[in-house]
């Protein structure tokens, strides 16, 4: 999983996490070593807001986390809650890490 990487690693330059179920436990500590982006669905039904909430209240400084009026999977053009102004959004600032970043 690239979030428990993003932990671990000290070879990354920047992370960027789509919806992991695990990232809200697994984030709380230690924080990433590398630059992090993650993005949830704020309707997502497998992930509760509760714990995404507690992870940006952690506010670490290695981490940005997002929240998008989506549900899962919604950077997925394949699937039926694709939700293409959340995905744009995401795509976005994903990639301004990776360039700041120099990923």
């Amino acid at each position: 999983m690239c979030q428990n990487c993003a932990q671990l690693s000290d070879d990354l330059a920047a992370v960027s996490s789509y919806y992991g179920s695990m990232v809200p436990t697994m984030f709380i500590d230690p924080a990433p070593k590398c630059a992090t982006i993650c993005h949830f669905g704020r309707y997502d039904q497998g992930i509760p807001m509760a714990r995404v909430e507690a992870l940006i209240a952690k506010a670490h400084p290695t981490a940005e986390v997002f929240v998008y009026d989506a549900n899962h999977g919604f950077n997925s053009d394949r699937r039926k809650d694709y939700h293409e102004e959340s995905a744009d959004l995401a795509r976005s600032r994903t990639l301004a890490l990776f360039n700041a970043c120099g990923a």
